[in-house]
């Protein structure tokens, strides 16, 4: 008993579930054959290519061949032309049109004495439409460079080389991911269908173990069969009984990572 709460315990922990002892295990169904995956490489291809895991590894691959087009065109001059178009307006801007003489005042002195008079003028101003200031004011200007790179040509071809090396490493990357998801997959299959010749293997032996204990149990009650050998049949029929029952879970385990594959796949 202490050691079925131990195994309860370990398996809760497993899966992550808070009420320890409350985990009931549901006997396997009847035995139904391993389900299978796509056959042929090309299937298994195209099922792999749709994995999350390798799209990202994709991307991985456009963006360092988009970084190496970059680094490649850091050698090509550059042309960049430009054109500016401004005006302004204010609405302090006016137009004189009148003035008058309204009378003088002194500015200074002659050496004679005299004083030296300059005239006082009135203006009259309106002001400037909008329209007006916007023409009066306008200004225009274009220009024109160009960008040779002679000087950090050094600079460009290290940073070619170093795109070049990422696009390989990410290339490499997709490849070895695609090798992993495929042998995943096979290796999936063949644990599943493995663990389905075993259970059916167990499943024969526990059926010929039965029979010898029944017969070992039918000799014994009639005494023609020492105890001894008689919880030796037993032993071994309780063992052959677990070993089936192992081979059951197994397979039960198998065949889910065979559902996840297969879902995946659709």
């Amino acid at each position: 008993q202490n050691s079925t709460r131990l195994a309860q315990l370990t398996l809760a922990q497993l899966v992550n579930e808070p009420n320890v002892f409350y985990i009931e295990i549901q006997t396997p169904a009847a035995i139904k054959d391993p389900p299978a995956l796509p056959k042929t490489q090309i299937q298994l291809e195209d099922v792999v290519v749709q994995q999350n895991a390798y799209k990202a590894l994709q991307w991985q691959v456009l963006s360092a061949e988009q970084n190496l087009k970059m680094s490649k065109g850091r050698l090509s001059p550059s042309i960049t032309a430009n054109a500016a178009l401004g005006s302004g307006t204010s609405g302090l801007y006016k137009n004189i049109i009148s003035q008058s003489i309204t009378g003088e005042q002194p500015i200074g002195y002659l050496k004679s004495g005299d004083i030296v008079y300059t005239p006082v003028f009135s203006y009259k101003s309106e002001p400037v439409p909008f329209k007006d200031q916007i023409s009066e004011n306008l200004n225009r200007s274009v220009g024109l460079s160009i960008n040779w790179p002679l000087f950090n040509g050094l600079q460009t071809q290290t940073a070619i080389k170093q795109a070049k090396i990422g696009l390989q490493l990410a290339q490499l990357n997709l490849e070895l991911q695609r090798q992993t998801l495929l042998k995943e997959w096979i290796q999936a299959e063949c644990n599943a269908t493995g663990a389905y010749q075993k259970l059916l293997a167990t499943i024969e032996q526990e059926a010929a173990v039965t029979e010898a204990f029944r017969i070992s149990e039918q000799k014994f009650t009639q005494g023609a069969l020492s105890v001894y050998e008689f919880n030796i049949q037993k032993s071994k029929y309780f063992i052959t009984r677990s070993s089936t029952l192992q081979a059951r879970y197994e397979y039960e385990f198998r065949i889910k990572i065979m559902d996840f594959y297969i879902a995946q796949s659709h």
